[in-house]
């Protein structure tokens, strides 16, 4: 791994701060201010500020978010989610739900995972729970399954299933901001109530709402 990935995974620094550091020669291997381009050997010792940096442990949990919570680190928002969570280590949530939906969050501190998850080409499955103001009907479930576009943004047919004559299983891949919505919208329908229950094989099940247990084999999962 270079130097430079090296540091900003597991100090968790942006790019500008890397450079920062580098510029002032607060990063060393072996002792040696070093170029970031370099590429560390098993056996050589990272520090910043002449403290060692160890690999970063990588940490997944799965959350149960209420409404009313907003899926942001800005800590200056009284409704952030990390004004609610409190962690010891920088965590963020992979994608995002809406303050009016709730249901399953996945966190962690580990980018390449999210980035795996986000990416629409990893065909990774996102289900939600819809409740409808309007009753299900042909045209509705003909019409809402065959969108492939929410403002001018292509999209994967979404994969729909009746549960009663008001709620529908939607399952999607792309996340695209308020796309469950944008669907019922353009298929002359509204959103009553919005959950999600499964990203890949992960699945809420019976987690409390406001409640979060951290997974360790996430990846076999996925």
């Amino acid at each position: 791994m270079r130097l430079y990935s090296y540091i900003k995974n597991n100090a968790q620094l942006t790019k500008k701060e890397v450079f920062d550091y580098q510029s002032n020669g607060r990063i060393k291997v072996n002792g040696i201010i070093t170029n970031l381009s370099h590429i560390i050997k098993a056996n050589e010792i990272v520090t910043l500020d002449d403290i060692e940096l160890k690999e970063l442990e990588y940490n997944y949990y799965i959350y149960n978010k209420p409404i009313g919570y907003i899926c942001t680190n800005d800590l200056n928002n009284p409704k952030s989610l990390f004004n609610h969570l409190i962690f010891n280590k920088k965590i963020h949530t992979v994608g995002r739900l809406d303050k009016d939906t709730h249901g399953l969050i996945i966190l962690t501190n580990d980018g390449k995972f999210t980035n795996y998850i986000l990416n629409k080409n990893n065909l990774i499955e996102k289900e939600y729970i819809v409740v409808l103001k309007y009753d299900v009907n042909d045209e509705f479930i003909k019409k809402i399954s065959s969108i492939t576009t929410i403002n001018n943004k292509n999209i994967d047919k979404p994969i729909v299933k009746i549960i009663n004559h008001n709620t529908i299983s939607i399952i999607i891949h792309e996340g695209i901001y308020h796309e469950v919505r944008e669907l019922v919208k353009l298929s002359n329908n509204k959103v009553i109530d919005l959950q999600r229950v499964r990203i890949g094989n992960i699945k809420l099940n019976d987690l409390e709402i406001d409640k979060f247990i951290e997974i360790k084999n996430i990846k076999e999962l996925i």
